[in-house]
């Protein structure tokens, strides 16, 4: 948080500041709002704090509407549910967690929440139409919202007057609507009344108002002489077929898009030169900025005429903010910033040009990029270390990923004094089969190099029993992470290679003894959870399982979920099915979720007489009794 040198100067963010403890457990931030005024963080014990002055219910509180909170104060319904990202547009919020849920709250008038009303409301209500569906990627424009999903689906959802929505019509849309585009979907943006999305062939397409030239056709057909102020169904960009598209982004009325041969297109609203192109006049079709310089990323949000790119050399440029009113604060083409600057984030850069304490996005801490020489000398750190042992680590992932089988079944606790070993027995035999009957058809050459493999694979069988019983070693460990006042003793190399992303987050905590305070999980579950990053069959029960869960959500080890999965799936009873059920659908689990469905068939009449069911959230009880019936 030190590092980010104009966040931290946020009026509104100076009590959170003060807090030295906090400031070190945030995991998710953003200030939205008029100039700030509201806030939202997340911290690395899944526990999500509001304040400000909680327009619509924006704060997601279950507070009264447009009164202030003055201090952080808990949100109780989205804690514990791994949120990963927060998206806001004009007084909405949409939270998206690990598993792929989304959750919508305040401003609701054009039923940009996605909840099926059009009522405002201060209390998170998980958005029904993807319980069975999982969300990558979300984007918020003024009074709009655009989903998209693993598979490439657009969905949209709010304000369509302008045919924003892309479903061929104009009526506001209370319920997700999918935008039929034929293509699978990598990106999507939202500009103020209009949207934008780029396909995994590199295309781009556009839909909603036209105006000024935001779709990047012009205002009126020069053929036809046929009006097009807007389009209510998605347009294919013709003016950039020739190049493959890998990114697009809007501002509120104009287009950037960026190519993988590194060029930039923008198109759209020009009065503050955010076009990039020279000059201030609307762009109608789309052109190329800046022939010479090569980039690899591109920033633009709806409520900001500002532009900003980061070059292949990692050098950022911005273009196009100032006031309309304001020609000193204009600028018409990529101005390449100050060396000083250079080491500043994009979220800084952002608002020290639109001098507005808003962040344009929300900050990940996990992925901060803050400092790019500093990370890169810590990444060539990283690759020397593992360079140094990758035939080792090689064997080791391949065995791990060959006997998930043995993993999943095998749920007997490891002691310290007497391991339990992944069986390789039998898959290095397979091996050898194979490779024999492969032999057979290949030359002695082949034959020879597969002989070096089989070999090979035994010398890392060796390596994974020593790995083994190394962990929790004080005698050769060079870190202690304490769990609950209980050490577990580990290697941070080890760490680094198996888990990057955990091993950031342990980065981010490690104090000067070589030691790591843990207090947000069970003392069983984060030991079992680095078993497993050891290659060692962790025991899964039921007083661990929940809290496994929300580690190998976060920093996805799908072997081991899947084995929390069908041990729940196991322990299903009329006590817990109603919290089972939950947990599946906020988890990601969809065979926990049909076992608890099959359950409740057969359980039905009881389960409706147990508390724990009226006291689920709505929308989950209500889709629970859709499966049932």
């Amino acid at each position: 948080m030190d590092k980010l040198v104009e966040i931290k100067k946020f009026r509104p963010l100076k009590p959170l500041l003060k807090d030295q403890q906090l400031k070190q457990r945030l995991r998710l931030l953003v200030c939205f709002g008029n100039n700030g005024s509201e806030v939202i963080f997340v911290t690395n014990d899944d526990q999500v704090y509001g304040f400000g002055n909680n327009r619509y219910g924006c704060l997601g509180l279950d507070t009264q509407i447009d009164i202030e909170v003055t201090k952080a104060t808990n949100n109780k319904y989205l804690s514990n549910k791994m949120l990963a990202n927060i998206y806001y547009g004009f007084g909405h919020c949409i939270g998206l967690t690990s598993n792929g849920r989304l959750y919508g709250w305040g401003n609701n008038e054009f039923g940009q929440l996605g909840i099926g009303s059009f009522e405002h409301t201060s209390r998170p209500q998980l958005i029904e139409e993807f319980v069975c569906k999982t969300v990558v990627a979300v984007s918020c424009g003024n009074s709009h919202t655009l989903a998209l999903t693993t598979d490439g689906l657009v969905f949209a959802f709010g304000r369509n007057c302008y045919g924003q929505i892309g479903n061929s019509s104009q009526q506001h849309q209370s319920i997700p609507t999918r935008v039929f585009i034929k293509d699978k979907i990598i990106s999507i943006s939202s500009g103020k009344c209009h949207s934008l999305a780029v396909s995994h062939l590199g295309k781009a397409y556009v839909w909603g108002s036209n105006e000024l030239g935001q779709l990047g056709h012009h205002s009126q057909d020069l053929r036809t002489q046929k009006k097009l102020f807007l389009s209510k169904r998605p347009l294919c960009m013709d003016d950039v077929i020739n190049y493959k598209l890998i990114k697009g982004v809007c501002g509120p009325n104009h287009c950037l898009l960026l190519s993988a041969d590194g060029y930039i297109f923008a198109f759209g609203q020009n009065d503050c030169g955010q076009i990039g192109n020279g000059c201030y006049a609307t762009q109608f079709t789309a052109v190329r900025i800046n022939n010479k310089i090569k980039f690899k990323d591109i920033f633009a949000n709806y409520d900001n005429n500002i532009s900003i790119a980061i070059s292949s050399d990692d050098k950022y440029f911005i273009w196009g903010f100032g006031s309309t009113n304001d020609f000193k604060k204009k600028i018409s083409h990529p101005c390449l910033l100050n060396e000083s600057i250079q080491l500043y984030t994009v979220y800084d850069i952002y608002s020290k040009y639109t001098k507005i304490s808003k962040t344009f996005e929300t900050i990940v801490f996990n992925d901060l990029n803050v400092n790019n020489k500093k990370l890169a000398e810590e990444y060539v750190e990283m690759n020397e270390t593992i360079d140094k042992i990758d035939k080792l680590s090689d064997c080791y992932y391949s065995l791990s990923s060959i006997n998930s089988d043995i993993v999943e079944t095998n749920t007997t606790s490891p002691k310290s004094s007497d391991l339990d070993y992944y069986d390789t027995n039998t898959t290095i035999q397979e091996l050898m089969n194979t490779n024999v009957n492969q032999s057979s058809a290949t030359s002695d050459a082949q034959s020879g190099d597969c002989q070096k493999s089989i070999q090979r694979c035994d010398s890392h069988l060796i390596f994974q029993k020593h790995l083994s019983e190394a962990f929790d070693n004080p005698d050769n460990s060079d870190l202690k992470i304490i769990v609950n006042s209980r050490p577990i003793y580990c290697h941070k190399t080890v760490l680094k290679i198996r888990n990057e992303k955990f091993w950031q987050k342990c980065e981010t905590f490690l104090n000067n003894q070589n030691e790591i305070i843990v207090t947000s999980y069970s003392y069983k579950a984060f030991y079992a959870f680095i078993q497993f990053l050891y290659g060692i069959s962790p025991q899964v029960n039921d007083e661990n399982a929940s809290d496994i869960l929300r580690l190998v959500t976060i920093y996805k080890e799908q072997e081991l979920k899947n084995l929390c999965s069908k041990h729940l799936e196991n322990c299903i009873k009329l006590e817990n099915v109603c919290f089972l059920y939950e947990l599946a659908v906020n988890s990601g689990l969809p065979d926990l979720e049909e076992r608890c469905r099959q359950f409740a068939a057969n359980n039905w009449k009881n389960i409706l007489r147990l508390d724990d069911f009226h006291k689920m959230q709505q929308i989950l009880s209500k889709s629970l009794m859709k499966l049932v019936y």
